[in-house]
């Protein structure tokens, strides 16, 4: 049974949350990563031990921590129950709900059915009748801000929360927000925001000034950047890293050489200071008056030890916090200018992406640029100009990739996230189950993974036709209705051809992943099987003449349609005239095979 220590309040010092009364540890701990149900058990309770054995009483959840979602919140639950509960009244427990929880229209965003009931179930995962703070998770811009803001009342009037929050806001809709959750008489007390040196979003769209303004107190994530504001990966990347242990977030490919000589230099700066840079990292948050806590993850109970020590950094020079400043511009304004992905952005149709595996474009950056480009009216007009030099990069890391979406759609990444997801289901809904490494799986699981299982697909030119085709079907009905054109039920359309050579072509084009084999049965869209009725139906002359003119048109069709892309085409038409040719050759054998009846 564990015996919390005597001395847990000596080291730790807490501050005001804003104006309210409700006192922070300056360094918390999150259970985003490390807390999934392919985590050490053991392990969990040893970093909750060694957290509130020095100080750190809050404890930060969502529904959605793992994996898988909601694995986190029970698991915490259980540690409550068997070992932390007796220090209930000691502990601020939080937890959030706004991402995509579960199927339907009611597990997701901001409507009250949704944040009520995920209340409801992360309280049953924790075994508790209340948490101290309920966030609403992310800005949803459907739903009307006064139904969420009631929602989060709701909560503190029914006893279930004592406090809420709102994370990932900007400044403009947290002084809306604000101003609703007053005249509600709800105690919002804080907002939570990713901020690090290496990420100033929160500077930028006027989140940090309104707390300050509005006496709220701001607790930040990813405070170490996912820990590369630390000497974890100084000398290569260790095999229990989260890189190595996890990869969901934060890529090897992120630590290229431009990065590593930033962090280079900032640990070289904190050690003029005398600490390590996760200790400046950490003090320089915290040196801001609007930051109430830091929150922390970690894999091993050494890292909060070290992190507990930024509560006694050393005060910063003017000097310093030039050279901070620097590395920030430095990391937000990157040096490498391919311009590849701006010119995805302005171009709608091209995508010569089949330069070679390195220069191919990741799944995630390709959805920005086309739901930007599919959705051109919802987009919201940013500074071009930094617009420009966020987007000329050969790779986007999660950081960058959340503020570029942020400018230029006005919302938050989960919005490309959302497609995601919806893609993934109707792509499975297209194909069902493929043979992958020898066993059947769901279409979705191959979408976003490459060969190393860590990384998302790399898009080619095929099955990024393809996936714009998905992306325009935006509601139920008209999705159905594809679905029907590419499974053959309405053949005598004539546009069916062109819808199903693109889903063809795209989902060939996914499939050249090496550990995956396709065959023509997960292949509805095969050009073989759109022209089998018209050759093996009623076999006639007049009919094999019919099915020949046909394939004429289609030939005229895409000279007309496609002349923007003449590689693409000649592809089409080898295709188109192996066809064509398979027709003559059974119109020539059925035709003598009738003279001679």
């Amino acid at each position: 049974m564990y015996t919390a220590s005597k001395e847990r309040y000596t080291q730790m010092e807490y501050k005001r949350c804003g104006d309210s009364g409700l006192m922070l540890p300056k360094v918390s701990l999150g259970l985003w990563h490390n807390f999934g149900d392919t985590a050490n058990y053991e392990n969990m309770r040893k970093l909750c031990f060694t957290a509130f054995d020095n100080g750190i009483t809050q404890f930060d959840l969502a529904n959605n921590y793992g994996p898988e979602p909601g694995s986190a919140e029970k698991n915490f639950g259980r540690i409550l129950k068997e070992d932390l509960g007796v220090y209930r009244d000691e502990l601020i427990i939080t937890t959030k709900a706004g991402y995509d929880m579960w199927e339907g229209p009611y597990g997701n965003w901001g409507s009250r059915k949704y944040l009520l009931a995920s209340l409801e179930q992360s309280l049953k995962r924790m075994g508790l009748e209340y948490v101290d703070i309920f966030y609403h998770h992310r800005m949803d811009p459907e739903t009307p801000l006064e139904e969420t803001m009631g929602a989060l009342a709701s909560a503190v009037q029914s006893g279930k929360a004592i406090y809420v929050g709102l994370s990932n806001y900007d400044g403009p809709t947290l002084e809306k927000a604000a101003a609703i959750l007053k005249e509600l008489h709800c105690p919002f007390v804080i907002n939570q925001n990713r901020y690090s040196i290496f990420d100033r979003t929160v500077e930028k769209n006027g989140l940090k000034d309104m707390a300050g303004k509005l006496k709220k107190g701001l607790i930040t994530f990813s405070p170490l950047a996912q820990g590369q504001l630390t000497d974890r990966y100084l000398h290569g990347i260790p095999e229990d890293s989260r890189i190595r242990t996890d990869g969901r977030f934060l890529k090897e490919s992120t630590l290229d050489e431009h990065r590593m000589d930033q962090i280079r230099k900032l640990n070289d700066l904190a050690a003029q200071r005398g600490e390590k840079l996760a200790d400046m990292a950490l003090g320089w948050l915290l040196h801001h008056n609007e930051v109430t806590s830091v929150l922390i993850g970690a894999s091993k109970p050494q890292q909060i030890l070290d992190n507990v020590k930024a509560v006694s950094c050393a005060p910063f020079t003017e000097e310093e916090l030039k050279k901070l400043e620097k590395a920030s511009d430095e990391w937000n304004i990157c040096s490498e200018k391919t311009g590849r992905i701006w010119k995805l952005f302005l171009n709608d149709d091209e995508y010569n992406d089949t330069e070679g595996e390195n220069d191919l474009i990741p799944y995630r950056q390709y959805l920005m640029q086309r739901w930007i480009i599919i959705n051109r009216s919802q987009y919201k007009g940013a500074d071009r100009h930094k617009l420009v030099k966020l987007l000329m990069l050969k790779k986007i890391t999660d950081e960058v990739f959340n503020e570029v979406v942020r400018e230029l759609t006005g919302r938050s990444s989960g919005v490309i996230d959302d497609l995601t997801k919806k893609l993934e289901r109707r792509l499975n809904r297209i194909m069902g189950e493929v043979l992958y490494e020898g066993k059947k799986v769901p279409a979705y699981k191959i979408l976003t993974m490459n060969s190393s299982k860590t990384t998302p697909t790399l898009l080619t030119r095929e099955n990024c036709r393809f996936f714009d085709l998905l992306l325009r079907k935006d509601d139920e009905e008209s999705f159905s209705e594809f679905v029907k054109r590419v499974e053959g039920d309405n053949p005598s359309e004539f546009d069916d051809f062109p819808v199903k050579c693109l889903v063809e072509k795209g989902i060939k084009s996914l499939a050249k992943n090496k550990h995956l084999k396709y065959s023509d049965e997960m292949i509805q869209g095969c050009l073989s099987r759109i022209f089998s009725n018209d050759v093996s139906g009623e076999r006639t002359v007049e009919s094999m003449e019919k099915a020949l003119e046909y394939l004429l048109e289609t030939i005229e069709y895409y000279k007309t349609a496609y002349l923007h892309n003449l590689d693409h085409n000649k592809e089409i038409y080898r295709e188109i005239t192996g066809c064509l040719l398979d027709c003559q050759y059974v119109i020539f054998n059925l035709g003598n095979e009738l003279q001679g009846k």
